[in-house]
């Protein structure tokens, strides 16, 4: 019988995590961590081990599992600066190892570590990244079962402490901040430039909410006009000279590469959930300015987390038991295999002995 100890320092040696976030790149240069799925493809190659992305619009961190993960996780960070020479603060990355990385997933999925403490999104998008991570082909069983592991972890924290209650998201945190500008958020001309995620995510918000007059603008007009259709709006082509013509605009586009200045106060609020921002303005809100409204609403939330903490501690143990049965499971395969092997040899020696005769 192999000790747990054992599995733990192979978890150790085999698990590490390399992590960009708003927290210590900053929200102003995250976009340039961002990967694409021939990048991710490409970075498999390098290190030949499992490998998953999870990608937000406020972190960017790589799982990786496989012999002397440490070092691959080294070698990994050299490929990402040499992919985007002179562009990243790699003196402000982190890298974590073994059980701190697996600690970390959990702190994530938990929403503990979310700009808005306690957001849902999270979970969903760790559900979309281990999906993306399986069609391309880049992840392991192993990093499978972490994740599927930080997903029971995550909805845990949330049915069996206070972490999530309330208004906790950032969409949701974005349109209680538009709330407090217009004075009857019915009577207003919304924007929302985007019909990807976040412009849906606003668009469903918006629409639970009873808001009517919503304009959906995205650079492929019939995807603006698909979003637009599900909840009675209106979809149009991408026109950033019509921004004026709103009350209220929502951001949440990229591949513009100059700032726009907003002036005249119109709209009367932008919401600027583009990573990196794209306006300027008195009347522009960022995801770094909704980072500080949470930051000063979550005291409440932060006294929950000695409960996450100790949820995290019985996941991670959790995870360990999970990882035992795999190898053990491995193992056995692997006797069987031989058994069954070692059986059809003798099989056909006997098959041979007899023709002999």
């Amino acid at each position: 019988m192999i000790s747990k100890n054992r599995f733990i320092n192979e978890i150790n040696e085999s698990f590490s995590a390399l992590i960009f976030t708003y927290k210590n790149v900053g929200m102003d240069t995250l976009h340039y961590y961002y990967l694409d799925e021939s990048e991710l493809r490409r970075i498999q190659d390098v290190i030949r081990s499992g490998v998953f992305l999870l990608q937000t619009c406020n972190r960017v961190e790589l799982y990786i599992h496989g012999d002397k993960a440490r070092d691959k996780a080294k070698i990994l960070l050299k490929y990402i600066e040499d992919l985007h020479h002179g562009k990243l603060k790699l003196n402000d990355t982190v890298i974590r190892e073994g059980i701190e990385a697996i600690k970390h997933l959990f702190y994530v999925a938990s929403g503990v570590d979310s700009i808005a403490v306690g957001e849902y999104e999270i979970l969903n998008q760790i559900k979309c990244a281990i999906a993306s991570a399986k069609k391309i082909g880049t992840t392991d069983r192993y990093l499978e079962k972490l994740v599927d592991r930080s997903l029971k972890v995550g909805r845990v924290a949330r049915t069996k402490t206070n972490i999530s209650k309330g208004k906790v998201g950032i969409y949701s945190l974005a349109l209680e901040k538009i709330k407090e500008v217009v004075e009857n958020i019915n009577s207003v001309e919304i924007l929302i430039l985007g019909a990807g995620e976040i412009g849906s995510k606003m668009s469903e918000l918006l629409y639970k909410e009873g808001v009517k007059n919503v304009t959906i603008m995205n650079r492929t007009e019939s995807k603006a006009v698909e979003l637009a259709q599900k909840y009675g709006y209106k979809g149009i082509k991408l026109d950033l000279s019509k921004i004026k013509d709103y009350d209220v605009a929502i951001s949440a586009i990229s591949g513009i590469r100059e700032k726009i200045e907003l002036t005249d106060n119109k709209p009367k609020v932008m919401v600027d959930l583009s990573v990196p921002p794209l306006f300027a303005g008195n009347n522009v809100l960022t995801l770094s300015d909704l980072q500080d409204f949470s930051t000063m609403n979550m005291a409440n939330r932060l006294e929950e987390l000695p409960k996450i903490d100790k949820i995290v501690d019985e996941g991670v143990n959790e995870f360990i038991e999970d990882y035992m049965k795999e190898i053990q499971n491995e193992i056995i395969s692997k006797m069987l295999n031989n058994v069954e092997k070692i059986r059809e040899e003798e099989v056909n020696k006997a098959k041979k002995e007899l023709m002999k005769r």
